[in-house]
């Protein structure tokens, strides 16, 4: 009797801790509702007058939820904030996902990708063939015609899977990395940190993120908004939407120079203060890798192309290629394969190596009986089960689109890609500050299963590798005291509030113009070229040009050794993961700036940084001090920044909308 008592009492204890952990509350609610019935058709709108994303960051809602309800007397938990956090970004992500469908629609319907001898091949369930399309131009409902029914109806079963398997690879990448390997994660502490200060409110802290966002707020408003506003914006009356720097703000390119002795070395320097700031969370180990990664591949790899002569005869190297186009053109031809053989070896190598280390963390989700008490913790079996269903599902829609498809190799790829990719994601933000985005996972073994038919491209392999992105939510969670579980059900309410909202949106647009039309300006004049592109790289990819065999074997034994050379020797297993993000990532770790020409720029940008805040900083202010203010400066002057580029898009938003008025 007195056991039952005591056990109850464990219980009971343990339901109100788990209550305390509550982030999902109806304050956080009505943020989460704002942002899905709000902001996401301001971005749904944003994106077809510009063909861009609308700049908005999670922290701007959050500070301003988090000062209404202190207005009202009922501030914020710190719960309830990473609820924010965590949703406010993911509630936008599929804010875009109807635009996409009609995208693929218009993808078939112009000359460019039939004389290329792509869209003939596209069926009926990517999307609505031409003359459906015709007829579909002349509907006020867009969605509500039969023939959207097999392409929705697949890309919600993907979204299905993808929701499913993403939740338990997030398990098991927590258990393996933030668990067992116990990696700094240094965006998710950052981040953690931030919610902590809000929540709590502590001087120091609170004056450093403040003080950080006014900074951000500054540079920006001179750097940025202040030269767009009165240059491109004002000349063209409005209708202009690309953002502009000043020269203290933007990249010196000394490439032209260097050519003269040095042909295809390419050398630039970023001058905006945003990836130093970010450089201040990477300690300098990690970012002198990143930077190495970038020299060796864009500086002395591109010279060592040129002086070889290895450039294709379609593109043979000028004198007058900037470091972008040299970034662009080498990844093309050569440091794609090599990037997918790094990235097998960064994710293999661990498991092979150390493989003690991935039992464990396996051992570590099983769990007794619940009776011993309440967790938000599921147990292996059914995160396996999880797991594996969705990978049957997922291959069972392969199956029934492309029959003819081999079954077995859908399946393996599947699950076996799922992991090795989810662990390599996990792994970079673990050290990194963002994961390197390897391209072509899927097809790549689609290109070497031999398939001869064109159908399987356009349905692809589905690989669940979105579990980084939740382990590392699963960490903040921890940092802040959040229950995990309740993670993943408002998860789950935000993926669905997210499709019916981006649904709804997107169909009321059409029905006020279809798409595209003149109502939209950037489905006529970006469209156009985007389906150039998409066209030119489905060729690519179908002809196999991407993938050199002989570069991804070499660069895996190379990246593999290097792994083995750098863990028993420098004890450094993070080398190899770092090196690649240097060397792929778009900005080594920055937000907000993925163009091809900042891959050098901004990883020698963020390893100055990190070079001086640890060696600079640190001493000045006392280790102490400014391991507790790093994160807070990172995140505030990035708040700032992004609060500014908020504005210039608002900007472009009004300004746009004017220039379609009829007087």
């Amino acid at each position: 009797m007195r056991k039952a008592l005591l056990r109850e009492s464990k219980v009971y204890r343990m339901r109100e801790d788990l209550e305390e952990k509550r982030g999902l509350t109806w304050k956080a609610f009505l943020a989460l509702l704002f942002a899905i019935a709000v902001i996401e058709p301001a971005m749904i709108y944003y994106n077809l007058i510009t063909n861009m994303i609308l700049p908005l960051q999670s922290w701007i809602i959050i500070l301003l939820w988090t000062e209404l309800a202190r207005s009202f007397g009922t501030p914020l938990r710190k719960q309830e904030i990473f609820i924010l956090l965590a949703f406010q970004q993911m509630s936008l992500v599929y804010a875009l996902y109807f635009i996409e469908p009609i995208k693929r629609m218009y993808y078939l319907t112009t000359p460019i990708t039939y004389s290329l001898g792509i869209a003939q091949f596209a069926p009926d369930w990517w999307a609505p063939s031409p003359v459906v399309a015709e007829q579909l131009m002349k509907s006020s409902w867009v969605f509500l015609d039969s023939a959207w029914i097999y392409p929705i109806a697949l890309r919600l079963l993907i979204v299905v899977f993808n929701v499913a398997a993403s939740i338990s690879m997030g398990y098991f990448c927590h258990a393996l990395y933030v668990r067992q390997e116990r990696l700094d994660f240094p965006q998710a502490t950052a981040l953690a940190d931030t919610v902590e200060t809000l929540a709590n409110r502590e001087p120091t802290q609170m004056r450093a993120l403040m003080l950080s966002a006014l900074a951000g707020v500054i540079y920006n408003f001179f750097s940025s908004f202040l030269p767009f506003f009165l240059g491109p914006f004002l000349l063209t009356g409005g209708a202009s939407y690309a953002p502009v720097t000043v020269p203290f703000a933007g990249v010196i390119d000394f490439t032209d120079i260097l050519v003269r002795r040095l042909p295809g070395f390419s050398f630039a320097i970023n001058l905006s203060l945003l990836p130093y700031i970010v450089g201040f969370l990477i300690p300098v180990g990690v970012s002198a890798s990143q930077a190495l990664g970038a020299i060796v591949c864009y500086s002395v790899g591109t010279y060592v192309i040129t002086r070889l002569g290895l450039w294709p005869a379609e593109s043979p190297y000028s004198t007058s290629w900037t470091t972008g186009l040299l970034v662009q053109r080498s990844q093309l031809y050569f440091y794609t394969s090599i990037a997918i053989g790094l990235s097998l070896a960064a994710a293999l190598a661990p498991i092979l190596l150390r493989p003690r280390q991935f039992t464990q963390a396996f051992k570590s989700l099983i769990r007794r009986p619940s009776s011993e008490g309440v967790t938000d913790m599921p147990s292996l079996s059914v995160l396996l089960a999880i797991f594996f269903l969705a990978c049957i599902g997922a291959t069972a829609t392969t199956y029934f689109t492309v029959p003819s498809f081999p079954l077995w190799i859908t399946f393996l790829y599947s699950v076996g890609g799922s992991f090795l990719f989810s662990f390599l994601s996990t792994n970079a933000a673990g050290v990194t500050f963002s994961a390197p985005n390897i391209p072509y996972q899927s097809e790549l073994i689609i290109y070497y299963s031999g398939y001869q038919q064109k159908d399987i491209w356009f349905g692809s392999i589905q690989l669940f590798t979105d579990g980084a992105g939740i382990a590392q939510s699963f960490k903040i969670a921890e940092a802040v005291d959040a229950s995990r579980s309740e993670f993943v059900k408002t998860y789950i309410l935000v993926v669905i509030l997210g499709l019916v909202s981006s649904f709804v949106f997107v169909s009321l647009l059409w029905s006020v113009a279809p798409i595209p039309s003149g109502a939209y300006p950037a489905t006529i004049t970006a469209w156009s070229i985007d389906a150039v592109a998409w066209a030119r790289n489905t060729e690519w990819i179908w002809s196999g040009y991407l993938f050199r065999s002989e570069w991804i074997l070499g660069s895996f034994v190379v990246g593999f050794a290097a792994y083995v050379a750098t863990t028993i020797f420098l004890n450094a297993p993070y080398f190899l993961i770092a090196f690649l993000s240097g060397m792929w990532s778009p900005t080594a770790g920055v937000g907000g700036l993925a163009v091809a020409g900042t891959v050098l720029p901004n990883a020698l940008a963020v390893f100055a940084g990190s070079l001086f805040a640890n060696k600079v900083m640190l001493r000045f202010m006392g280790q102490k001090t400014f391991n507790a203010v790093r994160g807070r400066i990172v995140v505030g002057f990035s708040v700032g920044w992004g609060f500014m580029e908020l504005m210039r898009a608002t900007l472009v938003l009004i300004g746009r909308s004017r220039w379609i008025l009829p007087f």
